[in-house]
């Protein structure tokens, strides 16, 4: 070959340029050189058209007679997928490197007069070829070549073939492409152990062949076609082989270099036409591009030359780095993998554990098998990282075997590569449970999931407890389930708690015992994310169940916050509380009505220990647990139904809270609903009193007139009747409280429907408060009132309800707008009176439009004063003001009022004597004033006659001498005939 053949088109340039002077001498010697050359190749085919029909003789070229090995086995295992297939595409820009530099050349020469180009080892991880092509542009050529049929002679079949290939590459790819469809691999070999003619028009017309008859043929075509090829024997990982094996015999295997664009580059038409089943001895048809022009740096792992130098490599390898080295297939690297740990194909176990690692390019499926063995261990994924933890059950040499896809593709799964692990012990701390699944850990899957940074990146966790905590960050809203199951894969319930917030979700996990257990999240639309081997040694471990009712997630979540309830007090999903009492509560942005329930598995639903409070923007849940142990908070809607629950527990044996009233109704305290009915400002807004001396008021302003009612109730005593005075005014109400004795009671309040609109939990722990009830005779409203100043008594002098009298005596007025009648009666629990004299300690006078009501008490004590009235025109006396007047003076001994007869009109004044019993043998001064009459006397035995004064009373003076009785009579302008009695009184 000339000289200039050998240099690229740059130092072709640059020779020229230094070798002007001799150009037109090598110009005209080219020019004949060529010239010849073109009429002998013209001339070789017309005679070899000419020959088509005959049997060529032509001499034989050296034959290989050693047995061929086909390479690959295969194992596929198909899961469908509806996602579109991820193909991998081995095209190589025009702008990369074959490897980190260009190659290297050597300045020895080959046999041929070539020179070599060598690569570097290990692989750059850059290109899969040892040369920049372009795949797509080989389509075109690649769909002709591989149709073109046989018609004549090998060599007419060869310009045939070739006729839409102009560069060497182009050749090179033509026959390739056309040996790979077309000859079949004879597996009749590999049975019958016999030699197979290797001659290439042998192999052509038969079309069929070992690795000899494909490297033959290849070389023969490219002879033909003007490119140089030479056949290489040598050693392959093929069928038959053996991990980890030593290699004793002769070349097995035989495949082909071809000099292209100035270096030499490895191909292998044997395996890049299919594979051998080795279970069935049968062919199949399968391109596989990795062997055209793969790199020799991952040639290498499957192919050993004979010869150092067919290596192709700077530093050639022994032959027992190559049996040392973990078999690659080739689907290694077609799908993406990069590199795996560790290079040596053996591995020994490591306290009965092995570790292997593969790096990928991109995310990838994995799975593996390891023989003669179950649930050997699990793989783990760290970014472009897989980790292989493997744990033999079974002392002893094991296959492993790693298979791969591309994700959210169809296609089977292929085995990309395999070790030999010799196990000498197997580890007795670990058993992998049968339902793990594979990857175990966070992964790129559960990334792709929406789970983010996990706190816990190892898949296996150790703990000694028995509880161990994992939480994401989330990237979207998820709804997420989990199980956790014991090395047996039943079901273990109510272990886990699970935690979710806007931005991150936890789950908490507490064993129940000692073990191996697999612990699988899952996504509501997702189905299945990952799952973690959690592991405990701790014998002495023992925890019961969370209570059954418990539902994940605990605590607030993201449906909590949808829901309304905002800003927990409490975010965590547990509390634990030490003297069995808590408060749990959130901000609202709506109005709802809310309810609550605690419930545990030893009593069930746990009524009376929970008190809800509600206001406009907040909602509070105060809860007494019953005794020690683990209960369930549950928090219901009316309009969404259940929200959220907690997990409490207590572990203090010495709580024992009694339940609340069973008469209490949540909510507690003034809500929303008790606004809404008009009770404004609570002088209590919180839903517990505490009272220590047993009193208390309560108080609402109210923004309209209401008809309220109230009750006292506790469990031992029901409705406890007289404790309570309700005190009502125009904007205002208050409820005055007395405890009968230390204990929990409830305040109820009730509008005019008897519904009840608020209540209260009032509480007195000393033991000392012994309130009696107050008279039986009191009505609620006590003192004036709406209804009062509706029926026409306005300004009370006492708009107190209770009257503290020290003397025992007070006057009570109203101003009256129109005309009313009033009756009057006094009524005492302590004091015995009789029926008649009830009436006769009260005196009523009316002044213009003032009403006065002279009380005085017969003896010290509780009274109540119930003023009746009615309009002229009506016949029952239907309203009623009533005052509870108190008087703690033992000297109080008021005698009664005089009686007063029919006569006596509501309009008469009585100025003296106001005692209805007169002292014996005395003068008693008289003083009335009585409009309309024409005479007034004071008779007894005799009459004392009255004078009226210039003010308009009657005055004058009586004796009680010989008088057992007195009455004061009128005589009217209108009947003078007739006298009219008015008032009676006792001498005593």
């Amino acid at each position: 070959m000339a000289l200039h053949e050998r240099f690229s088109l740059w130092q072709r340039i640059l020779l020229g340029i230094f070798c002007f002077p001799l150009l037109p001498f090598y110009l005209c010697v080219y020019c004949l050189c060529l010239k010849q050359n073109d009429k002998q190749i013209e001339a070789e085919n017309v005679e070899y058209c000419q020959q088509e029909n005959r049997l060529h003789n032509d001499e034989e070229e050296n034959k290989e007679e050693n047995c061929d090995s086909m390479g690959r086995d295969r194992l596929e295992i198909h899961i469908q997928k509806d996602d579109n297939v991820e193909h991998h595409q081995l095209t190589m820009k025009k702008s990369e490197q074959a490897q980190t530099g260009d190659p290297k050349i050597h300045g020895e020469e080959d046999k041929n007069g070539k020179m070599a180009t060598t690569f570097k080892y290990p692989w750059d991880r850059k290109n899969l070829k040892s040369l920049q092509l372009d795949l797509k542009a080989f389509a075109k050529l690649d769909a002709y070549s591989s149709k073109v049929y046989i018609n004549g002679t090998l060599e007419c079949f060869v310009k045939d073939l070739l006729r839409n290939a102009s560069t060497d590459l182009q050749k090179t790819r033509s026959i390739w492409t056309w040996i790979c469809h077309h000859i079949e691999y004879d597996t009749g070999v590999l049975k019958t152990k016999t030699q197979l003619p290797c001659d290439p028009e042998n192999v052509f017309y038969t079309r069929k062949a070992i690795s000899t008859g494909y490297s033959s043929l290849f070389q023969r075509m490219c002879s033909i076609a003007g490119v140089q090829c030479k056949s290489v024997n040598g050693y392959s990982k093929g069928t038959g082989y053996k991990i980890g094996q030593k290699i004793s015999e002769g070349p097995d295997h035989s495949w082909n270099m071809v000099y292209l664009e100035g270096g030499w580059h490895l191909l292998d038409s044997t395996w890049g036409a299919g594979y051998v089943e080795d279970t069935v001895g049968k062919f199949t048809f399968q391109y596989n591009e990795f062997y055209f022009l793969t790199h020799p740096a991952l040639f290498i792992e499957d192919h050993f030359p004979d010869e150092a130098d067919c290596q192709l490599l700077d530093n050639h390898l022994s032959l027992k780095h190559f049996e040392q080295s973990v078999h690659r297939r080739s689907h290694f690297y077609t799908l993406g993998l990069l590199s795996s740990q560790p290079e040596t194909a053996v591995v020994e176990t490591v306290k009965g554990k092995v570790s292997i690692t593969i790096e990928s390019s991109h995310h990838m499926i994995f799975l593996f098998h390891l023989t003669e063995t179950e649930e050997s261990g699990f793989m783990h994924c760290v970014d472009h990282k897989t980790m292989f933890e493997l744990y033999p059950q079974k002392t002893g040499q094991h296959v492993l075997q790693v298979f791969s896809r591309v994700p959210n593709s169809t296609e089977a799964y292929h085995m990309v590569l395999d070790y030999r692990i010799d196990c000498k012990s197997v580890s007795a701390t670990l058993k992998i449970p049968r339902g793990l699944i594979n990857p175990v850990g966070p992964s790129w899957m559960s990334e792709k999931a929406g789970l983010l940074k996990p706190s816990q990146p190892n898949p296996m966790i150790h703990t000694e407890n028995g509880y161990c905590s994992l939480s994401f960050k989330l990237d979207r809203i998820i709804k997420f389930t989990v199980s956790l199951k014991s090395d047996d894969m039943k079901t273990v319930h109510n272990h886990v708690i699970q935690s979710i917030q806007k931005s991150k979700v936890e789950f908490e996990v507490y064993l129940p015992q000692a073990g191996v257990y697999v612990l699988q999240i899952f996504g509501e639309s997702i189905g299945y994310i990952c799952n973690y081997l959690l592991i405990c040694s701790n014998p002495n471990l023992k925890r019961s169940p969370f209570p059954a009712l418990l539902q994940n997630p605990v605590g607030p979540n993201t449906d909590t916050e949808k829901s309304g309830l905002l800003q927990p007090s409490h975010p965590d999903p547990i509390i634990h509380t030490e003297d069995g009492c808590c408060t749990v509560s959130f901000s609202l942005d709506r109005v709802q009505k809310l309810t609550a329930f605690l419930k545990s598995d030893e009593l069930h639903a746990v009524l009376d220990h929970i008190i809800q409070k509600i206001q406009k923007d907040k909602i509070e849940f105060n809860i007494r647990l019953p005794q020690a142990g683990s209960y369930v908070l549950q928090i219901f809607s009316d309009s969404v139904g259940y929200i959220c629950n907690y997990l409490l527990t207590c572990s203090d044996h010495n709580v024992k809270w009694p339940p609340f009233p069973h008469f209490l109704h949540n909510p507690v305290g003034p809500s929303l609903e008790t606004e809404n009915m008009g009770l404004l400002q609570p002088s209590h807004p919180d839903p517990v009193i505490n009272m220590e001396d047993g009193c208390c008021i309560v108080s609402f302003v109210l923004d309209r007139m209401l008809m309220l009612t109230v009750s006292l109730k506790s469990d031992e005593m029901l409705t406890i009747p007289n404790h309570v005075l309700q005190c009502m005014q125009k904007n205002k109400v208050e409820f005055k409280v007395r405890l009968p004795r230390a204990g929990s009671y409830v305040l109820q309040i009730f509008d005019g429907c008897s519904c009840c609109i608020c209540n209260y939990l009032l509480t007195c722990s000393n033991t000392n408060v012994n309130w009696p009830p107050y008279p039986s005779g009191l009505h609620n409203p006590v003192g004036p009132n709406p209804g009062t100043e509706k029926a026409g008594l306005l300004q009370p002098s006492h708009p107190d309800p209770i009257i503290n009298t020290q003397d025992g005596s007070c006057v009570i007025s109203f101003a009256v707008k129109r005309d009313i009648h009033f009756f009057c009666t006094l009524i005492s629990d302590d004091a015995q009176m009789k029926s008649e004299v009830k009436y006769r300690h009260v005196f009523q006078t009316q002044k213009e439009d003032k009403m006065e009501f002279n009380v005085r008490l017969a003896q010290s004590g509780t009274y109540v004063l119930r003023i009746s009235f009615k309009t002229k025109i009506s016949k029952v006396y239907s309203s009623q003001c009533n005052y509870l007047i108190i008087c703690s003076n033992p000297d109080v001994h008021w005698p009664v009022f005089p009686l007063v007869f029919e006569d006596w009109a509501e309009h008469y004044e009585l100025v003296e004597p106001l005692e209805g019993v007169l002292p014996k043998n005395s003068n008693v001064l008289f003083k009335l004033k009585v409009p309309g009459v024409a005479a007034l006397f004071v008779k007894g035995k005799e009459s004392f006659p009255l004078t009226i004064n210039d003010q308009g009373y009657w005055e004058g003076t009586c004796s009680t001498e010989d008088n057992k009785e007195l009455y004061v009579t009128a005589r009217h302008k209108e009947q003078p005939n007739t006298w009219a009695y008015l008032l009676h009184y006792q001498v005593q």
